[in-house]
Protein backbone atom coordinates (compact mmCIF):
# COMPACT_ATOMS: atom_id res chain seq x y z
CA UNK A 1 0.00 0.00 0.00
CA UNK A 2 1.26 3.12 -0.60
CA UNK A 3 -0.09 6.84 0.56
CA UNK A 4 -3.67 7.19 0.53
CA UNK A 5 -6.60 9.40 -0.74
CA UNK A 6 -10.13 10.60 0.68
CA UNK A 7 -12.72 11.30 -1.79
CA UNK A 8 -16.15 13.03 -1.03
CA UNK A 9 -18.86 12.59 -3.69
CA UNK A 10 -21.18 15.79 -5.22
CA UNK A 11 -24.50 16.02 -6.73
CA UNK A 12 -26.94 13.66 -7.82
CA UNK A 13 -26.05 10.57 -5.07
CA UNK A 14 -28.46 11.86 -2.62
CA UNK A 15 -30.87 9.52 -2.00
CA UNK A 16 -33.33 8.88 1.07
CA UNK A 17 -31.91 6.90 4.26
CA UNK A 18 -28.28 8.33 3.08
CA UNK A 19 -26.14 8.72 6.87
CA UNK A 20 -28.69 6.81 8.87
CA UNK A 21 -27.08 4.01 9.12
CA UNK A 22 -23.57 5.32 10.36
CA UNK A 23 -25.95 7.72 12.45
CA UNK A 24 -27.33 5.00 14.13
CA UNK A 25 -23.82 3.12 15.48
CA UNK A 26 -21.97 5.83 15.36
CA UNK A 27 -21.90 8.52 18.41
CA UNK A 28 -19.81 10.85 16.32
CA UNK A 29 -21.83 10.65 12.96
CA UNK A 30 -24.93 11.24 15.31
CA UNK A 31 -22.93 14.69 16.73
CA UNK A 32 -22.08 15.52 13.22
CA UNK A 33 -25.92 14.98 12.21
CA UNK A 34 -26.85 17.29 15.92
CA UNK A 35 -24.42 20.15 14.89
CA UNK A 36 -26.08 20.01 11.37
CA UNK A 37 -29.69 20.80 12.57
CA UNK A 38 -28.42 23.49 14.89
CA UNK A 39 -26.61 25.41 12.45
CA UNK A 40 -28.57 25.26 9.46
CA UNK A 41 -32.08 25.25 11.45
CA UNK A 42 -33.52 22.57 9.79
CA UNK A 43 -33.65 19.10 11.14
CA UNK A 44 -31.02 17.84 7.73
CA UNK A 45 -31.20 14.56 9.86
CA UNK A 46 -34.81 14.02 9.14
CA UNK A 47 -34.89 14.93 5.42
CA UNK A 48 -32.12 12.77 4.61
CA UNK A 49 -33.25 9.75 6.70
CA UNK A 50 -36.93 10.33 5.87
CA UNK A 51 -37.12 12.64 2.60
CA UNK A 52 -39.16 13.33 0.99
CA UNK A 53 -37.26 12.36 -2.03
CA UNK A 54 -38.84 15.24 -3.72
CA UNK A 55 -37.43 17.40 -1.92
CA UNK A 56 -33.84 15.99 -1.67
CA UNK A 57 -33.34 16.60 -5.35
CA UNK A 58 -34.01 20.70 -4.52
CA UNK A 59 -30.35 21.92 -4.50
CA UNK A 60 -30.37 24.21 -1.32
CA UNK A 61 -31.92 20.94 0.49
CA UNK A 62 -29.34 18.70 -1.69
CA UNK A 63 -26.32 20.43 -0.99
CA UNK A 64 -26.53 20.56 3.01
CA UNK A 65 -27.28 17.01 2.91
CA UNK A 66 -24.76 15.60 0.55
CA UNK A 67 -22.31 17.51 2.88
CA UNK A 68 -23.30 16.58 6.09
CA UNK A 69 -23.72 12.64 4.96
CA UNK A 70 -19.99 12.64 3.81
CA UNK A 71 -18.92 14.75 7.10
CA UNK A 72 -20.91 12.01 9.62
CA UNK A 73 -19.26 8.71 6.99
CA UNK A 74 -16.43 10.19 7.61
CA UNK A 75 -16.50 10.97 11.42
CA UNK A 76 -18.07 7.49 12.34
CA UNK A 77 -14.69 5.71 10.39
CA UNK A 78 -12.65 8.29 12.63
CA UNK A 79 -14.60 6.72 15.80
CA UNK A 80 -13.74 3.50 15.08
CA UNK A 81 -9.86 4.17 14.69
CA UNK A 82 -10.16 6.45 17.89
CA UNK A 83 -9.63 9.14 16.43
CA UNK A 84 -11.44 12.53 16.36
CA UNK A 85 -9.90 14.35 13.38
CA UNK A 86 -7.74 12.97 10.42
CA UNK A 87 -5.09 14.71 12.35
CA UNK A 88 -4.72 12.63 15.17
CA UNK A 89 -5.37 9.03 13.05
CA UNK A 90 -1.78 7.25 12.81
CA UNK A 91 0.56 8.74 10.11
CA UNK A 92 0.58 5.85 8.09
CA UNK A 93 -3.58 6.25 7.66
CA UNK A 94 -3.96 9.77 7.03
CA UNK A 95 -4.10 10.45 3.90
CA UNK A 96 -1.95 12.29 1.38
CA UNK A 97 -4.64 13.57 -0.66
CA UNK A 98 -7.94 14.84 -0.72
CA UNK A 99 -10.64 15.80 -3.13
CA UNK A 100 -14.38 16.55 -3.59
CA UNK A 101 -16.65 16.17 -6.69
CA UNK A 102 -18.63 19.41 -6.67
CA UNK A 103 -20.32 20.51 -3.75
CA UNK A 104 -17.74 17.55 -2.19
CA UNK A 105 -14.81 19.93 -2.47
CA UNK A 106 -16.34 21.62 0.67
CA UNK A 107 -16.63 18.40 2.28
CA UNK A 108 -13.09 17.67 1.18
CA UNK A 109 -11.90 21.20 2.85
CA UNK A 110 -13.76 20.71 5.69
CA UNK A 111 -11.72 16.95 6.11
CA UNK A 112 -8.18 18.69 5.02
CA UNK A 113 -8.62 21.03 8.09
CA UNK A 114 -9.47 24.38 5.90
CA UNK A 115 -12.67 24.07 7.55
CA UNK A 116 -14.58 23.84 11.03
CA UNK A 117 -17.63 21.46 10.28
CA UNK A 118 -19.88 24.53 11.22
CA UNK A 119 -18.05 26.86 8.49
CA UNK A 120 -18.39 24.13 6.20
CA UNK A 121 -22.33 23.96 6.59
CA UNK A 122 -22.37 27.72 6.42
CA UNK A 123 -21.10 27.60 2.87
CA UNK A 124 -22.92 24.46 1.60
CA UNK A 125 -26.47 26.54 3.06
CA UNK A 126 -25.28 29.49 1.03
CA UNK A 127 -24.08 27.91 -2.07
CA UNK A 128 -27.64 25.49 -2.03
CA UNK A 129 -29.66 28.71 -1.83
CA UNK A 130 -27.83 30.70 -4.33
CA UNK A 131 -28.01 27.96 -7.04
CA UNK A 132 -32.01 27.49 -6.34
CA UNK A 133 -32.14 30.95 -7.07
CA UNK A 134 -30.04 30.57 -10.54
CA UNK A 135 -32.14 27.77 -10.97
CA UNK A 136 -35.27 29.68 -10.42
CA UNK A 137 -33.48 32.06 -13.31
CA UNK A 138 -32.21 29.57 -15.58
CA UNK A 139 -34.24 26.45 -15.59
CA UNK A 140 -32.25 23.11 -16.41
CA UNK A 141 -31.28 19.66 -15.80
CA UNK A 142 -27.85 17.24 -15.90
CA UNK A 143 -27.04 14.09 -17.63
CA UNK A 144 -24.53 11.76 -17.21
CA UNK A 145 -22.70 10.25 -20.55
CA UNK A 146 -21.13 6.93 -20.85
CA UNK A 147 -19.31 5.19 -23.50
CA UNK A 148 -18.78 8.35 -25.89
CA UNK A 149 -15.73 10.34 -25.87
CA UNK A 150 -15.92 13.87 -24.47
CA UNK A 151 -14.83 15.15 -27.99
CA UNK A 152 -17.97 13.53 -29.61
CA UNK A 153 -19.92 14.86 -26.63
CA UNK A 154 -18.87 18.08 -27.02
CA UNK A 155 -19.26 18.57 -31.00
CA UNK A 156 -22.97 17.45 -29.90
CA UNK A 157 -23.26 20.05 -27.17
CA UNK A 158 -21.99 22.34 -30.06
CA UNK A 159 -24.57 21.51 -32.59
CA UNK A 160 -27.44 22.02 -30.21
CA UNK A 161 -26.21 25.15 -29.47
CA UNK A 162 -26.74 26.25 -32.59
CA UNK A 163 -29.70 24.47 -33.51
CA UNK A 164 -31.94 25.25 -30.19
CA UNK A 165 -33.26 28.76 -29.21
CA UNK A 166 -31.21 29.90 -26.27
CA UNK A 167 -29.36 26.20 -26.35
CA UNK A 168 -26.88 26.94 -23.33
CA UNK A 169 -25.48 23.47 -23.19
CA UNK A 170 -22.29 21.91 -22.67
CA UNK A 171 -20.38 19.78 -20.81
CA UNK A 172 -20.37 20.00 -16.82
CA UNK A 173 -17.83 17.75 -15.45
CA UNK A 174 -15.31 15.30 -17.27
CA UNK A 175 -15.20 12.63 -14.87
CA UNK A 176 -13.74 9.60 -16.95
CA UNK A 177 -12.08 9.27 -20.63
CA UNK A 178 -15.32 7.52 -21.47
CA UNK A 179 -17.64 9.63 -19.08
CA UNK A 180 -18.72 13.11 -19.19
CA UNK A 181 -22.17 15.47 -17.73
CA UNK A 182 -24.21 17.19 -19.75
CA UNK A 183 -25.98 20.43 -18.71
CA UNK A 184 -28.33 22.45 -19.87
CA UNK A 185 -31.74 24.11 -20.88
CA UNK A 186 -34.21 21.28 -21.15
CA UNK A 187 -34.82 21.55 -24.53
CA UNK A 188 -31.04 21.50 -25.67
CA UNK A 189 -29.96 18.59 -23.56
CA UNK A 190 -33.30 16.70 -25.36
CA UNK A 191 -31.39 17.57 -28.46
CA UNK A 192 -28.12 16.30 -27.48
CA UNK A 193 -29.38 13.01 -25.62
CA UNK A 194 -31.28 12.56 -29.08
CA UNK A 195 -27.82 12.95 -30.94
CA UNK A 196 -26.27 10.67 -28.43
CA UNK A 197 -28.70 7.55 -28.61
CA UNK A 198 -28.44 7.89 -32.73
CA UNK A 199 -24.62 7.88 -31.83
CA UNK A 200 -25.41 4.35 -29.73
CA UNK A 201 -24.12 5.91 -26.28
CA UNK A 202 -23.94 2.92 -23.77
CA UNK A 203 -25.81 4.76 -21.08
CA UNK A 204 -27.52 8.32 -21.28
CA UNK A 205 -28.80 8.80 -17.52
CA UNK A 206 -30.58 11.78 -16.10
CA UNK A 207 -29.24 13.08 -12.63
CA UNK A 208 -31.43 13.82 -9.34
CA UNK A 209 -30.33 17.76 -10.07
CA UNK A 210 -32.41 20.91 -10.70
CA UNK A 211 -30.39 22.55 -12.37
CA UNK A 212 -27.77 22.97 -15.22
CA UNK A 213 -24.83 23.38 -12.37
CA UNK A 214 -20.98 24.05 -13.60
CA UNK A 215 -22.34 25.82 -16.27
CA UNK A 216 -22.98 29.46 -17.49
CA UNK A 217 -26.48 29.34 -15.94
CA UNK A 218 -25.42 29.78 -12.23
CA UNK A 219 -23.55 33.25 -13.88
CA UNK A 220 -26.00 35.07 -12.08
CA UNK A 221 -25.08 34.44 -8.62
CA UNK A 222 -21.14 33.83 -9.42
CA UNK A 223 -20.90 37.38 -7.89
CA UNK A 224 -22.79 36.80 -4.44
CA UNK A 225 -21.23 33.50 -4.36
CA UNK A 226 -17.80 35.03 -4.55
CA UNK A 227 -18.50 37.31 -1.25
CA UNK A 228 -19.67 34.16 0.35
CA UNK A 229 -16.21 32.56 -0.31
CA UNK A 230 -14.38 35.75 0.60
CA UNK A 231 -16.01 36.36 4.03
CA UNK A 232 -15.53 32.59 4.41
CA UNK A 233 -13.05 31.56 7.92
CA UNK A 234 -10.86 29.36 5.21
CA UNK A 235 -7.40 28.73 6.07
CA UNK A 236 -4.44 26.70 4.65
CA UNK A 237 -5.39 23.06 4.39
CA UNK A 238 -3.14 20.42 6.44
CA UNK A 239 -3.40 18.00 3.61
CA UNK A 240 -3.34 18.99 0.22
CA UNK A 241 -6.42 19.34 -1.93
CA UNK A 242 -6.84 18.12 -5.68
CA UNK A 243 -8.96 21.33 -7.09
CA UNK A 244 -12.43 20.65 -9.40
CA UNK A 245 -11.49 23.42 -11.81
CA UNK A 246 -8.06 23.50 -12.14
CA UNK A 247 -7.24 20.12 -11.18
CA UNK A 248 -4.45 21.18 -9.34
CA UNK A 249 -3.07 20.30 -5.90
CA UNK A 250 -3.51 23.14 -3.42
CA UNK A 251 -2.02 23.81 -0.59
CA UNK A 252 -3.02 27.64 0.37
CA UNK A 253 -6.18 29.75 1.55
CA UNK A 254 -5.94 31.62 -1.09
CA UNK A 255 -5.95 29.27 -3.94
CA UNK A 256 -9.30 27.43 -2.36
CA UNK A 257 -10.65 30.89 -2.41
CA UNK A 258 -10.06 31.05 -6.09
CA UNK A 259 -10.92 27.60 -6.41
CA UNK A 260 -14.16 27.83 -4.78
CA UNK A 261 -15.05 31.17 -6.53
CA UNK A 262 -15.05 29.58 -10.22
CA UNK A 263 -16.19 26.23 -9.28
CA UNK A 264 -20.24 27.60 -9.69
CA UNK A 265 -19.53 27.90 -13.23
CA UNK A 266 -16.99 26.53 -14.64
CA UNK A 267 -16.44 22.29 -15.73
CA UNK A 268 -15.25 19.54 -12.94
CA UNK A 269 -12.41 17.75 -14.17
CA UNK A 270 -12.94 15.17 -12.15
CA UNK A 271 -10.97 12.82 -15.19
CA UNK A 272 -7.56 14.76 -14.60
CA UNK A 273 -7.96 14.22 -10.82
CA UNK A 274 -8.24 10.45 -10.75
CA UNK A 275 -5.38 10.61 -13.38
CA UNK A 276 -3.47 12.38 -10.49
CA UNK A 277 -4.14 9.48 -8.13
CA UNK A 278 -3.65 6.35 -10.38
CA UNK A 279 -0.45 7.85 -11.69
CA UNK A 280 0.63 8.32 -8.35
CA UNK A 281 -0.16 4.79 -7.14
CA UNK A 282 -2.59 6.53 -4.41
CA UNK A 283 -4.04 3.08 -2.35
CA UNK A 284 -6.54 2.70 -0.53
CA UNK A 285 -8.78 4.99 -1.60
CA UNK A 286 -11.44 6.08 0.79
CA UNK A 287 -15.07 7.66 -0.58
CA UNK A 288 -16.82 9.38 1.97
CA UNK A 289 -20.37 10.23 1.54
CA UNK A 290 -23.55 8.32 -0.11
CA UNK A 291 -23.31 5.48 -3.01
CA UNK A 292 -20.42 4.49 -4.79
CA UNK A 293 -20.17 6.84 -7.48
CA UNK A 294 -16.51 7.95 -7.84
CA UNK A 295 -15.33 4.26 -6.23
CA UNK A 296 -17.09 2.85 -9.05
CA UNK A 297 -15.54 5.45 -11.62
CA UNK A 298 -11.91 4.13 -10.34
CA UNK A 299 -13.17 0.63 -10.83
CA UNK A 300 -14.37 1.20 -14.41
CA UNK A 301 -10.30 2.06 -15.39
CA UNK A 302 -8.69 0.59 -12.69
CA UNK A 303 -10.18 -2.16 -11.33
CA UNK A 304 -6.82 -3.34 -9.54
CA UNK A 305 -6.44 -0.07 -7.06
CA UNK A 306 -8.11 -0.95 -3.80
CA UNK A 307 -11.18 1.78 -3.13
CA UNK A 308 -13.75 1.41 -0.82
CA UNK A 309 -17.17 3.48 -0.57
CA UNK A 310 -17.56 4.29 3.63
CA UNK A 311 -21.41 4.52 3.62
CA UNK A 312 -22.39 2.16 5.88
CA UNK A 313 -21.33 0.94 9.23
CA UNK A 314 -20.72 -1.90 7.64
CA UNK A 315 -18.45 -0.17 5.03
CA UNK A 316 -16.55 1.68 8.15
CA UNK A 317 -15.67 -1.77 10.24
CA UNK A 318 -14.27 -3.19 6.72
CA UNK A 319 -11.97 -0.19 6.45
CA UNK A 320 -11.25 -0.53 9.69
CA UNK A 321 -10.31 -4.48 9.42
CA UNK A 322 -8.65 -3.63 5.73
CA UNK A 323 -6.41 -0.86 7.92
CA UNK A 324 -5.67 -3.16 10.55
CA UNK A 325 -4.49 -6.22 8.36
CA UNK A 326 -2.16 -3.81 6.02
Amino acid sequence: MGDRAFLFPGHGVQRVGMGADVAEHSAAAQQVYATADAVLDMSVSALSFEGPREALIETRYAQPAIFTASAACLAAYLEACGAESIADLPRALQPALVAGHSIGEIAALYAAGALSLESGLDLVRARGELMQRAVADSPGGMVAVIGVSPQVVQSFCARARSQVAGGAVGIAAFNTPQQVVIAGGRDALQAVVAMLKAHGARRVIPLRVSGAFHTIAMASVQEEWRQVVDAAPIVAPRIPVVANVSAKIVTTASELRDELTVQLTSPVRWSATLDILLRRNFEPIYEFGPGAVLTRMIGSIASDTAALSIDSQQAVRKAFEADRAA
